[in-house]
């Protein structure tokens, strides 16, 4: 349980069997309730109209997908550069876990280095969030997680790989 990833490869919102050579009537979403009890670590979700097209993902259906399911969701099928990246961290809430690319790496309009180190950006963010502001490893000037207080970054120690910790410039 829970080591298995099911995959579903949709063409217009529709199941796409025998290679993607069949176009069924169930839907994607349909097929993704029917999963939501099975004991699987993932969904992996490919939207075979824009694989390998570099026309970008499809985030609409990929987040229905996962609404649908509630099981994580891996998004497949025409990533092609950081914005897709971007787009799909920004509802990475509806459980969109994780992206495959292929021909988006191979043909270089996406750097997986400047992926991985902003989507591991993104999870500091997130994480921040669900900290307290006194405890909240932030790095720079600006305002703390709610947005209300100023705050200065300093950092504690000086090895460069620990987290700075937060100093309010006035109190709450």
């Amino acid at each position: 349980p829970g080591r298995l990833v099911a995959g579903i490869d949709a063409k217009g919102g529709r199941v796409a069997t025998d290679g993607w050579l069949e176009v069924t009537d169930v839907a994607a979403t349909d097929l993704a309730r029917q999963l939501a009890d099975a004991p699987l670590a993932a969904i992996v979700y490919t939207d075979i109209a824009r694989d390998g097209m570099m026309e970008g993902v499809n985030v609409a259906a990929t987040v229905e997908v996962a609404s649908a399911a509630s099981i994580p969701v891996i998004a497949s099928g025409g990533i092609t550069n950081m914005l897709d990246i971007e787009h799909l961290a920004a509802v990475r809430s509806a459980g969109i876990v994780g992206a495959i690319t292929g021909r988006a790496i191979y043909e270089g309009s996406l750097d997986l280095a400047q992926a991985q180190a902003q989507i591991q950006q993104r999870r500091l963010l997130h994480a921040l969030g669900r900290q307290r502001l006194d405890q909240a490893p932030v790095a720079g000037l600006g305002r703390d997680v709610r947005g209300q207080h100023p705050v200065a970054a300093t950092r504690t120690q000086p090895d460069r790989r620990s987290w700075p910790t937060v100093q309010r410039t006035h109190p709450p």
